[in-house]
């Protein structure tokens, strides 16, 4: 037991800090056909990464003309979760790109891709609507039809930071 903890002491603060909690979501909506020519982009909506919801987008509203789907934002250590829960039947616009950025701000660790957790989504998503650029998270979520109760669970892929 003392060996443990000894070790415990030696161990960069970064290997004991893994996952996202304590870090900064950062969340917005774009409606776009070309990205260099917007049709809809909400501000931007923050929340610390911990063990609450960090986001309960019900209070968008309408927005330039665009009816926004009410959704909870739940991110953990290394997920995701896009909940639909209290929204009626609805469709998503369609676009180009119509969905969901999501951000984690600077800092370790880095995100590096996203794949759908199929035992847990019940939204009618494929993986092929996720995208990782720069560490941050597109979801597209264009034309989609959503009902009660269906939700998207993400799984982050999380790369440490070296050096230092």
């Amino acid at each position: 037991m003392r060996m443990f903890l000894v070790l415990l002491a030696f161990l960069p603060a970064s290997v004991l800090a893994d996952g996202l909690d304590g870090r900064t979501l950062s969340f917005h909506i774009e409606t776009w056909d070309d990205p260099d020519q917007p049709m809809f982009e909400t501000t931007v909506l923050t929340a610390p990464v911990g063990p609450r919801v960090e986001l309960d987008v019900e209070t968008l509203g309408r927005k330039a003309g665009f009816d926004l789907i009410p959704l909870m934002v739940d991110a953990d250590a290394d997920s995701v979760t896009l909940d639909f829960s209290q929204t009626g039947p609805q469709e998503f616009y369609k676009a180009r790109f119509n969905g969901y950025v999501i951000d984690f701000g600077d800092g370790c660790p880095v995100l590096t891709g996203a794949r759908l957790d199929p035992e847990a989504t019940t939204l009618p998503i494929s993986g092929k609507r996720l995208r990782v650029e720069d560490g941050v998270l597109w979801v597209n979520v264009s034309g989609l039809e959503t009902d009660w109760n269906q939700k998207a669970v993400i799984r982050l892929d999380l790369t440490p930071c070296t050096g230092g």
